[in-house]
């Protein structure tokens, strides 16, 4: 072989290497580029997951709040109607208290009345039984 076929062969050689190296830079590219996508695609991902997880939270914090009002509704409404019924048997009670104070009223009143006679009867037995007072 001639030192112009070996300086030939060597320049395609050389030729293939670059070609070779054009390749690999290419591949290389590629490479990054979907790396590249694929990291930006996990970051959307992650995003979005970040904001469901946010709006889910609200979700639950709103409907917790929803559900302490609600629970303090109804412990109000059981307050409210409590105290009523309350206010309803303590009215219940005066009015039988003042009804038992009436009834035991108009016992004494009987009672004071039949002895008012008991002692003009026993004043007028004692006038016409004791001795005639002497002067």
């Amino acid at each position: 072989m001639s030192d112009v076929d070996y300086e030939a062969a060597t320049l395609a050689i050389r030729e293939w290497t670059l070609w070779v190296a054009i390749a690999q830079v290419a591949i290389s590219a590629i490479q990054t580029g979907i790396v590249y996508y694929g990291i930006r695609a996990m970051i959307r991902a992650t995003d979005r997951r970040s904001r469901e997880a946010a709006e889910a939270a609200e979700r639950a914090e709103t409907a917790r709040r929803e559900a302490a009002d609600a629970a303090r509704r109804e412990a109000d409404q059981r307050h409210a109607e409590a105290m009523q019924a309350g206010a309803e048997r303590h009215a219940e009670a005066m009015q039988a208290g003042a009804e038992r104070h009436a009834e035991n009223m108009a016992a004494i009143n009987a009672m004071a009345a039949t002895l008012a006679q008991a002692t003009a009867a026993l004043k007028l037995v004692v006038e016409r039984t004791a001795p005639e007072a002497r002067q």
